[in-house]
């Protein structure tokens, strides 16, 4: 059997971190990060080691490439921002951020594109954040690696794509290969009547954490 923690989402390694502690994660662990942005990627180079594989990529319910929304972080200072997503315009996630000046759409093709969401932002900045980034089917990537004898921890935190990830995880039963899963869900990305301090606990999400709970997976709380 072996031990498996997945980080979809990375990020900088914030939840890797977290999860050596929390989890005890050695060199006994295989451990895959997945991070789509490039800058963040960069900084997950620290981390890549034996029993590390980084993959440059989003974790999606599908193969197809998908354009990446990239958002800034003061607090880093660059364009590292957690709400970094691969959301289409037919999700609720541009009204939410549209008054602010950390996000913005980076495929020109959209709709929803340059000048909408932020005007006074220099178009040439735009340009070069603009990129399409590989996607890799979750299910695929647990089912053609492992065995259901693993013993899988899971964390998920893309950004408003958690919900057809699971669904996906759902309807082909590879909720068999999980035994621990961590979400942060953003159902406010949907619904505009959701503010984030009832996110995880709309119905939504419930159902997902029902379902968690009949499989007997452990299921908790990221944020």
């Amino acid at each position: 059997m072996k031990k498996i923690f997945l980080d979809c989402g990375s990020n900088i390694g914030q939840a890797f971190i977290k999860f050596t502690k929390t989890h005890s994660i050695d060199k006994s662990w295989e451990v895959h990060l997945f991070e789509p942005n490039p800058k963040c990627y960069e900084r997950l180079a620290n981390f890549q080691s034996k029993n590390i594989t980084l993959h440059k990529c989003a974790v999606s319910d599908n193969n197809k490439p998908k354009m990446l929304n990239v958002s800034y972080s003061h607090s880093e200072k660059d364009w590292v921002g957690g709400e970094t997503n691969i959301l289409t315009s037919e999700s609720n996630w541009v009204n939410f951020f549209n008054q602010s000046k950390d996000h913005l759409l980076v495929s020109d093709s959209s709709e929803l594109s340059y000048p909408k969401i932020n005007s006074n932002l220099n178009k040439n900045i735009i340009q070069e954040k603009c990129l399409e980034v590989e996607c890799v089917r979750l299910v695929d990537f647990i089912r053609d690696n492992f065995k259901r004898e693993d013993y899988i921890v899971l964390k998920l935190d893309i950004e408003g794509s958690e919900f057809a990830v699971m669904d996906d995880i759902i309807t082909t039963k590879t909720t068999d290969y999980i035994n621990e899963i961590f979400v942060e869900f953003h159902e406010r990305l949907f619904d505009p009547n959701v503010k984030q301090p009832r996110e995880g606990r709309t119905q939504l999400s419930q159902r997902y954490i029902s379902l968690f709970v009949e499989k007997n997976i452990k299921y908790g709380a990221w944020h």
